[in-house]
């Protein structure tokens, strides 16, 4: 229920409902509270979700009081099966304006994933070339991307992010032969994944949108690619709404009601 409440809170702060983002995630905090001390990797996780939706609605001291809790639970947190919760931690932090503290966060879980053959997590590599692309070092971000699309299973969600950072790393980076042969290998992959879901659609339409900036000639006729991926990414998101909004209605929920597209 605690990471269900997460969940909704960061959904409800990218659209705008501030109220209900802040009380999804008070609750979230309040549920965690109680077993901190066994789950600290967790409770900072928690906290740093709260931090962020207070940050978006600029009610920015109580966010920067979050933001302190937060990191005195991270230092108590281990390795391991924390680095999961830790590594959504560093994005958050992030977002909230405490870059140095994210970075500070990432080396210490990439430090501690690179100490052991097999990382029981590619979190803290995604994590690290997350935050890597975000402030514009796509070369530094190369290595614990491709690290991470090593260590992930096959049409994982890890290898699928992995991948599709990888493709912006590379074109950032200027690495257009090595562009073209990750898209030789993972387009398809991209394209697979956009049959599966809304946010496999998305990333889709992103990756076509950056070969085509990038003028990757390996692709034939992207502008006509990417007009029939928005016509059927517009009727998957209407379908979508559709359902969403009928199950609203049939629970008596309407704050699970999306907007309309």
């Amino acid at each position: 229920m605690a990471r269900w409440r997460e969940s909704q809170a960061l959904r409800f702060s990218l659209l705008g409902r501030h109220a209900w983002a802040i009380a999804d995630a008070d609750e979230a905090v309040a549920l965690w509270r109680p077993v901190a001390g066994q789950h600290p990797a967790a409770m900072a996780r928690a906290v740093a979700v709260r931090a962020w939706c207070l940050h978006v609605r600029g009610r920015t001291a109580e966010a920067a009081r979050d933001v302190e809790e937060c990191l005195a639970f991270c230092d108590r947190a281990g390795a391991g099966a924390d680095a999961v919760d830790l590594a959504k931690v560093v994005s958050l932090l992030d977002r909230v304006d405490r870059a140095e503290a994210a970075l500070a966060l990432a080396d210490r879980l990439l430090a501690d994933a690179l100490r052991v053959a097999q990382p029981a997590s590619t979190e803290p590599m995604l994590a690290y070339g997350e935050l890597m692309l975000r402030h514009g070092r796509p070369v530094q971000a190369l290595d614990a991307l491709r690290q991470a699309y090593a260590a992930a299973a096959w049409w994982s969600s890890p290898r699928l992010r992995a991948s599709a950072m990888l493709f912006e790393a590379l074109a950032a980076a200027g690495r257009i032969e090595e562009l073209e042969e990750h898209t030789r290998r993972d387009l398809p992959l991209m394209a697979g994944n956009a049959l599966v879901s809304l946010s496999g659609r998305r990333l889709y339409i992103r990756v076509l949108e950056l070969l085509e900036h990038h003028h990757v000639t390996v692709v034939a006729a992207i502008p006509a690619k990417l007009a029939k991926q928005r016509r059927k990414l517009l009727h998957q998101r209407r379908r979508w709404w559709v359902l969403t909004a009928a199950l609203a209605v049939v629970t008596g929920n309407p704050r699970a009601v999306p907007d309309r597209p």
